[in-house]
């Protein structure tokens, strides 16, 4: 375009320098020659321009490809990265939970590890000390090996509680422990009073569970109806380890709260053949351990005629520590007991 507009301004010129100057056919030759000179030079330019832009748009073209698949290889690869994105998040999720797991079950296993070796040690102390009662402790190797036959007896009252009759004889020759209590219940308790066996198990009670008779509710009430006839069956080591079971249980729930036991309990003592025993008193004191509770169980004891033998052989014993510095209710309870050991 620009030599289009070159050649236009040479003609116009040539026009013009014609008009004012003379005719020189010489010159108009020369200058229509330099026209087709330049002529030719534009085609020729117009040719390099045509092929230029045809050579730039081809470029052009191979650039938009390229862009375009590159650009496509950059969406594939963005497509790519996030679903390796996804898999990786996926996986350690997998990874985590796994983890987790194994952690988990190592320390389930080490839990287990210890309980196992504290259960070994248990069992290798136990051998030990059995091995030592085998060697040195005759006596104690005994106890254990027939507390173990009351627990096999025991357990066979749970099955079939009428074979009492059977086991009596066993058990109330034995000193039974305080875990037996339970099992024994349990047997007792499936059991009529019309049936042949029910009074033994109200004797194993009196003989060796006279405390855990009187604190629980279910037995009390046929303990303390049957000390009657286990008053007059029993021995003397029976009474004394009876009472002092009893008592102590007294002492454990309050004298407040036990006082119709007590009197119960004292009233089949005093109808007994161990009325006049002084161990049984003896057994009643120790049990009474402080000052308070001994003015305490005299004091609750009813005044009935029928109890005048407990109050006069207790309140002697309260009489030989010669309490000072009594309270008044303390000196009422001393004349009491005066009034009643001189009659």
């Amino acid at each position: 375009m620009r030599n289009r507009i070159v050649i236009f301004i040479v003609i116009i010129g040539v026009f013009i320098n014609n008009a004012l100057g003379k005719y020189e056919p010489n010159k108009v030759d020369s200058l229509k020659n330099e026209i087709e000179v330049l002529r030719h030079q534009v085609n020729e330019l117009d040719e390099r321009q045509r092929f230029y832009g045809e050579q730039i748009n081809g470029q052009t073209g191979l650039l938009d490809t390229a862009f375009d698949g590159i650009s496509a290889e950059l969406s594939a690869s963005s497509n790519f990265i996030g679903i390796l994105g996804i898999i990786i998040a996926i996986i350690s999720v997998g990874l985590g939970v796994y983890v987790a797991r194994i952690e988990k079950n190592v320390k389930i296993m080490k839990t287990d590890s210890e309980l196992l070796l504290q259960r070994n040690i248990q069992i290798k102390q136990e051998v030990e000390e059995l091995s030592e009662k085998m060697t040195k402790d005759i006596s104690g190797l005994y106890t254990l090996i027939r507390n173990e036959e009351s627990n096999q007896m025991i357990d066979r009252l749970i099955s079939v509680p009428e074979d009492i009759i059977n086991l009596f004889n066993n058990l109330t020759s034995r000193d039974l422990e305080k875990e037996h209590f339970s099992k024994i219940k349990e047997a007792f308790l499936q059991l009529e009073p019309n049936v042949l066996g029910y009074q033994s198990y109200l004797t194993l009670f009196f003989q060796h569970f006279s405390d855990l008779s009187l604190l629980d509710n279910d037995i009390k009430p046929k303990f303390l109806k049957s000390l009657p006839e286990n008053f007059s069956n029993a021995f003397k080591n029976d009474i004394l380890k009876s009472t002092n079971d009893f008592f102590n249980a007294v002492l454990q729930q309050s004298i407040s709260k036990s006082i119709n036991e007590i009197n119960e309990y004292i009233l089949t003592l005093c109808n007994s053949s161990f009325a006049e025993t002084e161990e049984v008193y003896f057994v009643i004191n120790n049990a009474m351990k402080s000052r308070g509770s001994k003015f305490e169980l005299y004091d609750c004891i009813s005044k009935a005629i029928e109890f005048r033998l407990f109050r006069k052989n207790f309140g002697k014993l309260i009489l030989d520590y010669k309490f000072e510095n009594l309270s008044p209710k303390e000196n009422a309870i001393i004349q009491d007991i005066n009034s009643v050991t001189t009659i």
